[in-house]
């Protein structure tokens, strides 16, 4: 009986833990909810504007020969910031790409000509991001641009304070079809 004991004891003191870890873990990082943009449509979220494409596009300049079964992708989106609210909210989204299978692709930046001050700015003015990835070729003209928003707002300190009360943080992420 005392082994018994013991062994749900220590069941108890290593499985608690663990379970606890996971429940934070899909509490903090299993919430995205994917929401299907079709090709070349604009989406609209958090008071800006966003518009994105993707294509081949031959290797930047000093880079080695890609073997033929891989293939250079040019991703670029547009922002436009439709109120204050949207010019606030002028944080780098996350981007990769995807296919049907569930794969992804990272993208590294290459250009990005959004203001880094608030005060500099314009409302319904366009700015863009360009990113840069490698997908295999056979799926070059099928990969989708996953973009998930950052929601944070550069604020006073005071709305800082607010917005940490009770707001949660928006897990929407988009996929911009081809």
């Amino acid at each position: 009986m005392r082994v018994a004991a013991l062994g749900a004891l220590a069941v108890l003191a290593f499985g608690a833990p663990t379970v606890d870890r996971y429940l934070v873990h899909v509490e903090n990082f299993d919430r995205d909810v994917v929401h299907t943009v079709p090709a070349g449509k604009p989406l609209t979220f958090l008071n800006v504007s966003w518009q994105v494409a993707v294509q081949r596009t031959p290797p930047p300049k000093g880079t080695k020969p890609l073997p033929p079964e891989r293939t250079w992708m040019k991703v670029s989106a547009t922002r436009v910031a439709l109120n204050q609210d949207g010019a606030l909210r002028d944080t780098k989204p996350e981007v990769e790409l995807t296919d049907d299978d569930g794969r992804s692709w990272q993208v590294v930046d290459l250009e990005n000509n959004v203001p880094t001050d608030v005060a500099e700015h314009k409302l319904r003015t366009p700015y863009g991001y360009t990113w840069l990835g490698i997908v295999p070729t056979a799926v070059a003209d099928r990969v989708r641009v996953r973009l998930k928003p950052n929601a944070y707002r550069h604020t006073s300190e005071t709305d800082i304070r607010k917005a940490a009360q009770g707001q949660q943080e928006t897990y929407d992420v988009f996929e911009f079809g081809r």
